[in-house]
């Protein structure tokens, strides 16, 4: 018999030791749950890419947050308000109003049916609304207003309620509630922007000049200042632009609680005939509030066709109707010598470039630059050439994650800041005469107003003033300590690691490291490197999914 030698036995089946063959097991069943982990992680990577998929995830996604309970704004605040109490009764003026280092109140009352009238609305949401390069349809036939919130399946109604401002009290007032994705990210509570129309519920009532008062909800803007920051550099700039002040918001819904803190709020001059009046200096301009992923685009002869894109806020003539028509026949059918001819006619260059420079610096990419929305397009009475100016700027200074990265936004490309096809922009960067207008411009810009000393100044003076309302919050609350890290001193790359306490020395939960100074910092550096040739800059692209 031939007896195998402990040499000759196969390493497959010798005994191992105890201790080695549960280290194997482990290994091999860890193994075989990471090859799982991996696999199922691989598997969702590739339907997260699929438009069907993201259509499919956010209808869930809205569903749930439509029927989660809210919960009630707290009773409980960790360090009451200490500061001044303005008195509002007196006041008669835009300029008495918007200030932008006021802190006014707005108490807002609702009956329970009041309440539920707000809504929101379901409706049928838009099928196939993801283009494939991951661009959104923003109007919903259905929708009463266009963006993404009727896309999804969302209207906004009107409904009616009682508000005192500063106490100045308004009954009666017609209410809903505003935006677009700052509605869907507060879906769940009750800290949503409101629209109120002081008019509607008592024609000719107006409050220091206003028929309209937006309450935007600050829930996207962690440093709570994006806005007013932003609108005043524009109008700085020479650029026509709202007026900003903030609010202190107080809820009462009857059978539920009464006299709620929601907070802080900046409060935005409505662009309307009023503000075109004082801020053109002029009276009869025509403002359109376009919303279009294809900007411009020739629709035909029939104003129809156009009316409901460009969404007109005062009544145009039909005159007026023609020269948008006639402007979106050149951008979309001349050639270049017709259209670097005949833009001169319809577009003030001086003005576009104006706007643009500042929506470039800031890189505001949720607006003309990516989204086709938030802007406001106006066609001035006596020239009758368009012009631009901004709205809702609370992801201005580099703070929209759906393109690029921090950095990438920080370095985004002067001479090609728009994101996929925008096709104005992409003629007028094509055009002799916008590009010297638009290089003087960043060039002025750079050196008397995107000036980093100066703009740190200002955010210490704003975060000053929004500190005691932003410290009044609930216990469990982490946005004092991610506003306090956002509008913090600059710190630079080489220390950004250590940036993880605020000024009361509390641990800083930042979902990532956005810092504004930083931001200003480095885009100022990298603007004068682009100008003097020595930098392209980064071209951004839209982010998969939107």
């Amino acid at each position: 018999m031939f007896i195998e030698s402990p040499g000759s036995i196969p390493q497959s089946r010798r005994r191992r030791p105890l201790w080695l063959r549960l280290f194997l097991g482990v290994v091999t069943a860890g193994g075989s749950f990471l090859l799982f982990v991996v696999s199922v992680a691989g598997a969702f990577f590739i339907l997260i890419q699929q438009n069907w998929f993201q259509q499919v995830f956010f209808q869930i996604v809205m569903n749930h947050g439509a029927n989660s309970a809210a919960s009630e704004p707290s009773q409980t605040i960790t360090t009451p308000y200490s500061g001044p109490r303005l008195d509002a009764t007196s006041i008669q003026s835009a300029e008495e109003l918007f200030h932008p280092t006021n802190i006014w109140e707005t108490r807002l009352h609702f009956s329970a049916s009041q309440w539920r009238q707000l809504g929101p609305r379901r409706i049928p949401p838009v099928p196939n609304w993801l283009a494939p390069d991951g661009s959104p349809t923003l109007r919903n036939p259905l929708a009463s207003r266009a963006g993404v919130a009727g896309t999804l399946g969302w209207d906004l109604p009107w409904s009616s309620g009682d508000a005192d401002f500063g106490g100045q009290a308004f009954t009666n007032a017609a209410i809903r509630f505003k935006g677009n994705g700052t509605f869907l990210e507060a879906m769940s509570g009750y800290k949503k922007s409101f629209k109120i129309d002081l008019d509607e519920g008592a024609p000719g009532r107006k409050f220091a000049g206003q028929k309209t008062l937006n309450l935007h909800n600050l829930i996207a803007d962690r440093s709570f200042i994006a806005d007013t920051l932003g609108y005043e550099f524009y109008r700085d700039a020479g650029v026509p632009a709202p007026r900003t002040t903030f609010t202190r918001v107080f809820l009462s819904v009857d059978g539920r609680f009464q006299d709620r803190l929601l907070g802080l709020y900046a409060l935005i001059e409505n662009p309307d005939k009023a503000w075109s009046r004082a801020a053109l200096g002029t009276g009869g301009a025509v403002l359109f509030k376009p919303v279009a992923t294809r900007l411009f685009e020739d629709l035909g002869k029939d104003w129809e066709a156009y009316d409901d894109t460009y969404a007109p806020r005062t009544e145009p003539s039909e005159v007026q109707k023609r020269r948008l028509i006639d402007l979106c026949q050149l951008v979309s059918r001349s050639d270049d010598a017709a259209f670097n001819r005949d833009i001169v006619n319809l577009l003030d260059l001086d003005e576009t470039a104006r706007f643009i420079a500042c929506e470039t610096l800031l890189s505001n990419y949720d607006g003309i630059l990516m989204n086709g929305q938030n802007f406001i397009l106006w066609l001035d009475p006596v020239s009758q050439r368009f012009g631009f100016s901004p709205w809702d700027l609370d992801h201005s200074w580099g703070e929209f994650g759906q393109v690029g990265s921090d950095s990438d936004r920080e370095r985004a490309s002067l001479f090609h800041p728009w994101v996929g096809s925008v096709r104005i922009l992409e003629r007028l960067f094509a055009c002799p005469e916008f590009q010297t207008r638009y290089r003087r411009e960043l060039t002025r810009l750079l050196h008397t107003l995107f000036v980093p000393d100066r703009l740190f100044r200002r955010i210490d003076q704003l975060a000053a003033v929004v500190r005691p309302a932003v410290t009044e919050r609930p216990p469990a609350d982490q946005r004092l300590a991610q506003f306090e890290s956002v509008v913090g001193d600059f710190i630079p790359d080489s220390q950004a690691a250590t940036n993880t306490t605020d000024r009361a020395g509390k641990p800083v939960a930042l979902p990532h490291s956005y810092q504004l100074k930083h931001f200003i910092a480095v885009r100022a550096t990298e603007a004068e490197a682009q100008l003097e040739g020595r930098s392209d800059g980064v071209r951004l692209e839209r982010h998969r999914g939107w």
